[in-house]
């Protein structure tokens, strides 16, 4: 079952641009386009929300970011300026951005609020990444591979994670940078290629190689045929 992410004010054409990209790039979410705004329908049809302030009805922001929290809706806004007084910054589940962004950064922020609806599937609930031939338990940091647990490292382990979470999206080295080392990490991304080397020589095998290099942009992670 998709993740279904409503989009608020996405009218104009740079907004517009992002959705395109983001059903590219998600495949695993469906898009719902809310035209008309209203507290009977902040509630349906949605998973996740994003707001694109600039396109929303001038002091009406405020309170459909209050709306979307007390139905327990992660949310991320998009601002066109650092002028967010009217907006409670506090509230949970809220993430924001400011007009100009990269599409990184909003996929980051994105991923940030998704994991709180995937974890409820039943998967989830055990702690379970599987694809059939390979197994990751989250709980308990392991991987097994055709029934053999993969020894790996932390970091290794966090990478495989994080693209195995988000199957046939690419990647680039900095938005890889980002989401498994944190903002705070000053090292190249030649680190990534690294550890992307060292994971497909421990997890590739005959049967399947798992992470696929898209030249010139980054890593996807690839799964396995049913």
């Amino acid at each position: 079952m998709k993740t279904k992410i409503g989009i608020l004010g996405f009218k104009d054409s740079e907004s517009q641009r992002l959705v395109s990209e983001i059903i590219k790039d998600f495949q695993n979410y469906k898009i719902n386009n809310i035209e008309k705004i209203d507290h009977s329908n902040l509630n349906d049809d949605m998973d996740i929300a994003m707001v694109w302030n600039p396109g929303i009805e001038v002091g009406h922001t405020s309170e459909i970011i209050e709306q979307l929290s007390k139905n327990n809706i992660p949310t991320l806004i998009i601002f066109s300026s650092t002028m967010v007084d009217d907006v409670n910054l506090k509230l949970p589940n809220l993430e924001i951005c400011f007009i100009p962004f990269s599409k990184e950064e909003i996929y980051i922020r994105l991923e940030k609020i998704i994991p709180k609806i995937e974890d409820t599937d039943e998967n989830k609930d055990e702690g379970l990444i599987d694809y059939k031939i390979m197994t990751i338990n989250s709980q308990r940091y392991e991987v097994y591979l055709l029934d053999t647990k993969i020894d790996l490292t932390y970091k290794e382990y966090e990478l495989l994670k994080f693209l195995a979470s988000n199957p046939n999206r690419v990647y680039s080295r900095d938005s890889l940078l980002k989401s498994v080392w944190d903002y705070d990490y000053f090292g190249g991304t030649r680190t990534v290629d690294v550890h992307i080397r060292r994971l497909r020589s421990k997890i590739d095998n005959p049967t399947h190689n798992f992470i696929e290099t898209q030249w010139n942009v980054g890593y996807k992670f690839v799964p396995p045929e049913n």
